[in-house]
């Protein structure tokens, strides 16, 4: 999914203004919010993991479990970059277009990411 939307940024991007017209430019917006948001929902779950009660010792999570737990999470916030990069090249190649974006930017997900604890 990473290698997609880094594709998606780099054809806009190399193709310029023009390329789309709002309502595509809504919908590739409306979709990179949705790959984020998604994306902190995992980082959450993955987080609740090591947390979770087991019933017996054979279940608990180990040192490779942890690690790749670890690394999901690592994977999720490459993907959210590639997320960003594709809302910065939005803004930056049909920029007459993405004023909901921004507004959504602006009112929800910069808020969340500033209350992180990541």
């Amino acid at each position: 999914m990473i290698v997609q939307v880094q594709s998606f940024k780099d054809v806009i991007d190399e193709a310029g203004p023009g390329l789309m017209q709002a309502e595509e430019v809504a919908h590739l917006s409306e979709k990179a919010v949705g790959i984020v948001e998604k994306s902190l929902a995992r980082i959450a779950q993955n987080n609740q993991l090591p947390e979770e009660e087991v019933e017996d010792e054979d279940d608990a999570l180990d040192a490779d479990d942890l690690a790749l737990i670890k690394e999901e999470n690592s994977n999720e916030f490459d993907l959210q970059v590639g997320a960003a990069e594709l809302m910065g090249v939005l803004m930056k190649t049909h920029r007459d277009f993405v004023a909901k974006l921004v507004l959504t930017l602006r009112n929800e997900i910069i808020p969340a990411c500033f209350s992180s604890q990541e």
